[in-house]
């Protein structure tokens, strides 16, 4: 037991002298990597054969942590990444100095005031609307000198994007929004920013089905330069393919617009003498259209072009009103019929006395064709055609819809 308690003890006092060692280690190096002879503000470089400077090489990779919110209507989303950059600072290698210590690992800078001690590109993200860099207990950023002088540069960032969106296929589109960045004051002739060879964008384990009413599809990256009026800059680019999940809309607008549609067609098997039943329920079929379509049009963003959903509405409207035009019909030919049979009862009269007399010739007359329905009695065969041809004429041109719309990617 006593052996034990010794040997525990030794093991500590080991460790501690060992961290002591280390740590003091570390504080040299500091002191003589980072002294009055090394300027942050210049930025490091390495020269060709020719002896001139080249461009520093800047190696990029991002964590997509976290989508939380994608608007439509503002045409923005809202990102949380790790954003990690390496380069070479030859300054920085201490990996060949003589001295009788130890050299480290890797150095590490983990609070934010320690950014100003060595250099570190100044690149910024060009599509970005609002930045923040997280401070939760703390400063999510980390600085890591390697003994060759590699630098990572890592730290968390929340980014609000601009997203320009083509929605002529909403709520059926595909969108993608691009994450650009480059140095704000390095040209390409001093700066050179290029992908990490082995995942350049790596994605949180369930990030891709955990985006409000968005599937991610995979992410895609690019090289790219921006030319302003002070040079030519290069800059890395992220492509972030969104696709829509459109259950929302299908359960919020196309099944009740479609509804409000078949209720419209009630009217037409009520009998004719009805009219202010069939003149009703189109009219109460019209105030719920319009009261959808001011439900949407909070919901969706405005733009200067029809998008699909307007289509859609726009022609729903239209068979609702045709269908109150139908009624409209209906009720002018069955007042224009009763003013004839006004003025002609005597014959009416006689004609039905004359069919008493012979019935099987009332019988044939039943199976009279369409033009002697629409010569008889114009208001029933309005009423007739329309049962057939309206839903028929709305169900093709859901067809149409689906096909041109929905299916075509």
């Amino acid at each position: 037991m006593v052996f034990k308690l010794l040997l525990t003890f030794l093991c500590i006092s080991l460790k501690s002298i060992y961290s002591q060692e280390e740590s003091e280690n570390l504080e040299w190096y500091m002191k003589n990597l980072i002294n009055s002879t090394y300027d942050h503000r210049i930025r490091p470089y390495t020269l060709d054969s020719r002896g001139k400077r080249k461009p520093i090489e800047v190696t990029a990779n991002i964590y997509l942590r976290q989508i939380p919110e994608i608007s439509t209507k503002e045409m923005k989303i809202k990102a949380q990444i790790t954003f990690r950059q390496e380069w070479i600072d030859p300054r920085l290698a201490y990996k060949s100095i003589s001295n009788s210590r130890k050299y480290p690992s890797a150095l590490h800078l983990t609070k934010r005031e320690n950014e100003n001690l060595v250099w570190l590109p100044d690149t910024f993200f060009q599509n970005s609307l609002d930045e923040s860099r997280h401070n939760v207990q703390v400063p999510n950023v980390l600085i890591r000198v390697d003994p060759d002088g590699r630098v990572l540069y890592s730290e968390r960032i929340g980014l609000t994007l601009s997203c320009p969106m083509i929605l002529t296929r909403y709520p059926f589109d595909r969108q993608v929004c691009h994450l650009d960045f480059a140095s704000y004051s390095f040209t390409e002739k001093d700066i050179i920013y290029k992908w990490k060879k082995d995942h350049p964008v790596q994605i949180k384990a369930g990030l891709t089905e955990n985006i409000p009413n968005f599937l991610l599809e995979p992410v895609e990256t690019e090289n790219c330069r921006s030319s302003t009026n002070s040079g030519t800059y290069s800059c890395l680019r992220v492509k972030i393919p969104l696709k829509r999940i459109s259950c929302s809309e299908l359960l919020q607008l196309y099944i009740p617009s479609t509804m409000l549609v078949i209720c419209s067609w009630a009217a037409f098997f009520f009998n004719k003498r009805f009219l202010s039943a069939k003149t009703t329920i189109v009219m109460l079929v019209l105030v719920s259209m319009i009261l959808l379509s001011s439900f949407e049009n909070q919901r969706a963003p405005a733009t200067a072009y029809n998008k699909s959903i307007d289509c859609w509405i726009g022609v729903c409207f239209l068979f609702v009103f045709m269908a109150l035009v139908e009624v409209a019909a209906v009720a002018f030919f069955e007042q224009t019929k009763c003013c004839e049979q006004g003025n002609r009862g005597n014959e009416i009269t006689q004609k039905n006395e004359y069919e008493a007399l012979v019935p099987s010739q009332v019988e044939s007359n039943r199976h009279f064709d369409l033009r002697q329905k629409w010569k008889n009695d114009p208001a029933d065969a309005i009423d007739f055609f329309s049962r057939i041809v309206f839903p028929s004429a709305f169900f093709l041109y859901i067809i149409v819809y689906a096909i041109c719309v929905i299916a075509r990617k």
